[in-house]
Protein backbone atom coordinates (compact mmCIF):
# COMPACT_ATOMS: atom_id res chain seq x y z
CA UNK A 1 0.00 0.00 0.00
CA UNK A 2 3.17 2.52 -0.35
CA UNK A 3 2.06 3.82 -3.56
CA UNK A 4 -1.31 4.73 -2.25
CA UNK A 5 0.16 6.48 0.59
CA UNK A 6 2.39 8.39 -1.88
CA UNK A 7 -0.18 9.38 -4.31
CA UNK A 8 -2.39 10.48 -1.22
CA UNK A 9 0.58 12.65 0.20
CA UNK A 10 1.43 13.72 -3.44
CA UNK A 11 -2.95 14.64 -3.75
CA UNK A 12 -2.66 16.78 -0.62
CA UNK A 13 0.49 18.38 -1.14
CA UNK A 14 -0.44 19.62 -4.92
CA UNK A 15 -4.10 20.81 -3.32
CA UNK A 16 -3.37 21.37 0.25
CA UNK A 17 -4.49 25.13 -0.26
CA UNK A 18 -7.78 23.91 -1.42
CA UNK A 19 -8.05 21.42 1.85
CA UNK A 20 -7.11 24.53 4.16
CA UNK A 21 -9.95 26.66 2.42
CA UNK A 22 -12.61 23.88 2.77
CA UNK A 23 -11.76 21.36 5.62
CA UNK A 24 -8.64 22.39 7.13
CA UNK A 25 -9.72 21.92 10.53
CA UNK A 26 -10.75 18.06 9.58
CA UNK A 27 -7.58 17.16 7.43
CA UNK A 28 -5.29 18.66 10.15
CA UNK A 29 -6.88 16.36 13.53
CA UNK A 30 -6.41 13.59 10.88
CA UNK A 31 -3.36 13.93 10.15
CA UNK A 32 -1.93 14.79 12.89
CA UNK A 33 -3.93 11.91 14.57
CA UNK A 34 -2.16 9.83 12.25
CA UNK A 35 -5.30 8.82 10.15
CA UNK A 36 -3.49 8.91 6.81
CA UNK A 37 -0.15 6.79 6.38
CA UNK A 38 0.11 4.85 9.09
CA UNK A 39 -0.98 1.20 8.30
CA UNK A 40 -3.37 1.61 11.02
CA UNK A 41 -5.25 4.49 9.40
CA UNK A 42 -5.92 3.12 6.01
CA UNK A 43 -9.38 2.35 6.96
CA UNK A 44 -10.09 5.88 6.44
CA UNK A 45 -9.51 6.05 2.84
CA UNK A 46 -11.21 2.80 1.87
Amino acid sequence: MLLVKVIVGVYYMINGNVYILIGGRIMSWLWMSGGIFPESGNALLS
